[in-house]
């Protein structure tokens, strides 16, 4: 027995971080994602902007109607020439095709209704996008592995997932844009990182593949190609250093705007075929307001701020600091892509982004702030000191964790039970249902007499302060 326990012991010990990640991530969703679902049965997990994206798939392969005039349900923008037109890109749909196509057969082979909605579709697209997020993760991890040890990586892991609202826009509302293109920036960071210390065509043929997926899911993204554009540039050397590494490869950066041109083409079409023109702005009187950002409210507002709903993100702003020691030749890529995402989505008329957990907009942006992330706690852990003092650290830092972990479900909880409301979400109203599991109706009408809701009309207008 005790040479059992012995061997069982060294055994455990060689297993990799990951895959204990892993492992416990699996556990607690099987067990607890029911908890998190934002619809049931007869319902599906395809209601409001996850329909639109959505819509391509039933359209083209069931229903053959890229006018839409098989079903109401659609946010569809009526043109000058009388045709109706989805305002939404495609590549979430180019996304969810593999699962699409897989609950197709198993409803027709089991006897579901063949209409795009039936519960196969569902099911199938809800953990397609579960798989798609752990497979993001992975990605992340590896990009994370090329300056960081395991341990850490997997530190950072749990807080991206398990701590931020990700964790919620992966199971309970998964079919939005924000869970899909979380796994397309791990792997355009992974590659683009590989690219740099490489320079191999089959890097520059994922990058491009990325980004163009990422761009025809939801155009914002675009700014991601600043990045590899300061990859490696730490001052004037090392700029021109850069200038003639991508002059080198310009044949691999030719092949990446190939691949990412390629990959447009079907929205390209698409808007050709409705209405007459290869580009279309489908989102009407919807804009960016340049000269108005509200970058406080985005980053620490009430209604949607991104650190009061994920507070464990504020170490990756302070992590900038530390990631210039750290790992320079990310330093300038990696900030001048921050603020500029940053700038861009609070332009946006509704910076709170319509309804949500959070500040949804940055969530698939969390891939490029796990760096500075990393290298924040990679301070903290190496800071010199004593070996009890080390441990209080890190035991200190997993408290931190496992308490921002414990909130952030309780807030995706909250969302799901509509204790949390979708967007109305004011000072008063936080505090009030904060670190609350259970709600009487008594609350709940408090609650309602809390919460603000925005004026879309007002801000459409130019009045943003909602």
């Amino acid at each position: 027995m005790e040479i059992f326990f012995s061997t069982l012991i060294s055994r455990l010990g060689k297993i990799k971080p990951i895959v204990s990640f892993y492992t416990v991530v699996i556990i607690f969703v099987s067990c607890n994602y029911e908890s998190y679902l934002t619809w049931r049965q007869p319902s599906s997990p395809f209601a409001s902007d996850c329909d639109q994206y959505y819509s391509y798939l039933p359209a083209t392969f069931i229903y053959k109607d890229l006018s839409y005039s098989f079903n109401e349900r659609y946010w569809l923008v009526t043109l000058p020439n009388g045709k109706k037109m989805q305002r939404f890109t495609s590549g979430v749909a180019v996304m969810e095709a593999p699962f699409f196509a897989m609950a197709h057969y198993y409803a027709k082979a089991n006897g579901y209704k063949l209409d795009g909605y039936s519960a196969p579709y569902a099911w199938f697209n809800y953990f397609g996008v579960f798989l798609y997020v752990l497979i993001g993760l992975y990605y992340l991890y590896r990009a994370l592995r090329f300056y960081f040890s395991e341990w850490l990586c997997v530190f950072v892991l749990a807080a991206i997932f398990l701590a931020t609202n990700l964790f919620f826009y992966t199971l309970g509302a998964g079919q939005m844009s924000h869970s899909f293109l979380f796994l397309l920036q791990a792997v355009f960071i992974f590659h683009m990182l590989r690219w740099w210390k490489n320079g191999k065509w089959y890097d520059a043929f994922f990058i491009g593949l990325a980004a163009g997926i990422a761009v025809l899911s939801r155009p914002s993204e675009s700014l991601i190609l600043l990045a590899p554009l300061f990859i490696g540039v730490k001052n004037k050397e090392t700029f021109f250093k850069k200038l003639n590494f991508l002059w080198d490869k310009k044949w691999q950066i030719l092949l990446a705007g190939l691949v990412f041109l390629i990959c447009l083409c079907p929205q390209l079409f698409y808007w050709k075929y409705v209405t007459g023109h290869y580009i279309y702005y489908s989102y009407e009187k919807e804009r960016f307001y340049f000269n108005d950002p509200q970058i406080i409210r985005f980053l620490f507002g009430w209604r949607k701020g991104l650190i009061p709903y994920a507070p464990i993100m504020i170490f990756s702003f302070i992590g900038f600091f530390f990631l210039w020691k750290k790992c320079s030749e990310l330093f300038f890529a990696f900030l001048i892509f921050t603020i500029v995402n940053i700038y861009f989505l609070s332009c946006w008329w509704d910076y709170g982004f319509g309804g949500g957990l959070g500040n949804r907009a940055l969530v698939q942006s969390f891939t490029f702030l796990a760096f500075p992330m990393a290298a924040f706690f990679d301070r903290i852990f190496s800071a010199p000191a004593k070996k009890y003092l080390k441990s209080a650290i890190v035991v200190a830092a997993v408290v931190l964790l496992v308490a921002c972990m414990r909130i952030n479900l309780l807030m995706a909880r909250q969302y799901t039970t509509t204790a949390m409301h979708w967007g109305g979400m004011t000072k008063e109203a936080y505090w009030f249902i904060w670190n609350k599991e259970n709600f009487t109706q008594q609350d709940m009408e408090m609650r309602e007499k809390l919460i603000r809701e925005p004026d879309g009309q007002k801000m459409l207008n130019g009045e943003r302060d909602q």
